[in-house]
């Protein structure tokens, strides 16, 4: 689909004036059709002047960087996260070999032992 001289200017943010100036100094090509208009394909206008981005492609541009920006931010989030976890688990095998520790301590403890002078004490004071 060949383009007028203003649909190619609406295209490319040019005047009508700019790109007639390119077409007679040879900048760029286009035909004449039998109305007397130019007639310009979209390759060779994009080759001298490149489009301009339309608002959609604006909004495109901008969501995307928005969503790498917010990918950024969950990843980071969950390294954070990962990091807690690491700490937790150090902490829990922490408390857990505490535990043991502590319950081998108990357990030689309570060890039965042999009954105490003060047991014997008591029992020849109260002649039981």
């Amino acid at each position: 689909m060949m383009l007028t001289l203003g649909k190619a200017a609406l295209e490319t943010g040019k005047t009508k004036t700019t790109i007639a100036h390119a077409i007679k100094r040879g900048r760029l090509s286009a035909s004449i059709d039998d109305k007397g208009q130019y007639q310009i394909d979209p390759a060779e206008l994009f080759r001298v002047y490149p489009t301009i981005p339309s608002k959609l492609d604006a909004e495109i541009v901008d969501s995307t960087a928005t969503v790498h920006r917010e990918l950024e931010l969950v990843r980071e989030q969950l390294e954070r996260e990962r990091e807690i976890n690491r700490r937790l688990f150090d902490q829990l095998d922490n408390a857990n070999d505490e535990r043991r520790r502590l319950t081998l301590i108990l357990e030689h403890l309570q060890e039965p032992k042999q009954k105490s002078d003060a047991s014997e004490l008591w029992k020849k004071v109260f002649k039981r």
